[in-house]
């Protein structure tokens, strides 16, 4: 059973945006948000029923200070929850976005550690699922 975590829910308020994650770094998304992210996009991949496989999740991050030990994090949230981890490291989001595109039987979805055209404080977390939904 997972440790409990401490992080208030304003904290995760304040980074959960519409389509993605984002927040000033290290301050609201730390690494131990991160994790937490990590945890619960794995649970919401987690396939049903007896025999069913771990969902695996293609992870990569951009060149901000930051989103080496975000991803870092994010992966071992994932593992955490029974998801298996590809690392990619530094790539551009559409590397994230054209593996679960093509190969959706092979990756129930993906993350992007990036906070694109945000201000250098920040980062973030783009998300996909499986046929780069």
């Amino acid at each position: 059973m997972p440790t409990p975590r401490c992080v208030d829910a304003d904290t995760i308020r304040a980074v959960l945006k519409r389509d993605d994650v984002r927040g000033l770094w290290p301050h609201e998304l730390s690494a131990e948000v991160a994790g937490l992210f990590g945890e619960a996009f794995a649970a919401l991949l987690a396939p049903s029923g007896a025999g069913a496989s771990a969902p695996v999740v293609v992870v990569g991050h951009d060149a901000r200070i930051g989103s080496l030990e975000l991803g870092l994090a994010f992966c071992r949230g994932l593992r955490q929850r029974g998801a298996e981890a590809v690392w990619l490291g530094l790539v551009s989001t559409e590397q994230v976005y054209y593996l679960t595109g093509r190969y959706p039987e092979r990756y129930a979805g993906g993350a992007m550690i990036t906070a694109s055209h945000n201000p250098k404080e920040y980062n973030g977390i783009k998300f996909v699922r499986a046929g780069a939904r």
